[in-house]
């Protein structure tokens, strides 16, 4: 199992809102997503991020393939669009 794991913070509370809401309808239209898990922040600090994102996948190829989906590909415009700064992490778990 593969689990890539992305931080996001955006520009408004309401496309934090959407980028949660694009990402939850997404993960169905993906075959390769095992599970996704996205959310908003509740705790404030000044680590936090404001929205987590974790997705399973398979291995490294079912990765690839979520990368580049053509679902995956249209919220990712969006979230360029929206983010000020992100983090991503892959690993095998």
């Amino acid at each position: 199992m593969l689990t890539h794991i992305v931080l996001f913070d955006v520009d408004t509370p309401d496309n934090a809102e959407e980028v949660v809401r694009r990402l939850t309808e997404m993960a169905p239209k993906i075959d390769v997503v095992e599970s996704l898990e996205v959310g908003r922040d509740v705790i404030g600090s000044d680590r936090s991020w404001q929205i987590g994102l974790i997705v399973k996948l398979a291995d490294r190829d079912a990765l690839d393939t979520y990368a580049t989906h053509p679902e995956h590909v249209a919220v990712l415009e969006f979230i360029r669009a929206v983010v000020t700064r992100s983090a991503a992490v892959d690993f095998i778990s």
